[in-house]
């Protein structure tokens, strides 16, 4: 008999969007695209600038941000020169399109329609004077974070933690053809990413704390 337990399978992910930036929004859509794609239900909570990415007014102008950004390995200076946020967001834009990644505003109608159910939160939406006549069609409500917690029913992915794992497992991309097996690939990415916040919610906190430790025991000898 085999005693061994079983991976717990994952019937839902609830994901947490807080910064409304291209490189803020994007890795959540990816992310519960991809959970869709694996028959996997997901919940979009959009809270503080993360609401950009749904208001009638702002999703079609989210930016890429430059300042202060160290995922673009640049001096910040360079990134607050005028007209360079534009730029970086064509560029990335242009990206997208060639991996067949949408736009944010038909990228929100795609995941909707497959089934992703995307709030408001309620704190948020007060602080900025909202209303659900300010956002598309597609959130289904504004929602109190308790409220987002019991349709969860599980604990939510940290976002920030999954864009920390899209950075690392980049690492297996283009950038080194020798250890490339993801072409930069954003879903295939995410979907390894994805793996290992299965196994740890904290895997990446996890990793990076192990690589300081065996670099401070590197530089012990």
């Amino acid at each position: 008999m085999n005693n061994q337990t079983k991976p717990k399978t994952i019937e839902k992910v609830a994901i947490v969007v807080s910064k409304g930036s291209l490189e803020g929004v994007y890795p959540a859509l990816i992310m519960a695209n991809g959970a869709r794609m694996d028959g996997i239900e997901a919940d979009l909570f959009f809270t503080f600038f993360g609401l950009d990415a749904i208001r009638k007014d702002r999703y079609e102008k989210i930016k890429v941000a430059t300042v202060g950004n160290p995922g673009l390995h640049m001096p910040t200076l360079l990134g607050a020169l005028p007209g360079f946020s534009a730029l970086a967001t064509k560029m990335m834009q242009r990206q997208m399109e060639k991996i067949d990644i949408p736009p944010i505003p038909e990228f929100i109608e795609l995941v909707h329609d497959s089934g992703v159910h995307l709030y408001a939160c309620k704190a948020s939406v007060d602080m900025f004077a909202l209303t659900m006549e300010d956002f598309v069609p597609q959130v289904e409500d504004i929602i109190s974070v308790g409220e987002f917690y019991e349709k969860a029913d599980s604990a939510p992915f940290d976002i920030e933690q999954f864009r920390r794992g899209m950075e690392v497992e980049l690492e297996h991309g283009l950038h080194d053809p020798a250890t490339n097996v993801t072409s930069d690939d954003p879903v295939v990415t995410g979907k390894i990413a994805l793996a290992h916040l299965n196994e740890f919610p904290d895997y990446y906190t996890r990793l990076e704390r192990m690589e300081e430790q065996a670099k401070r025991e590197h530089g012990a000898h």
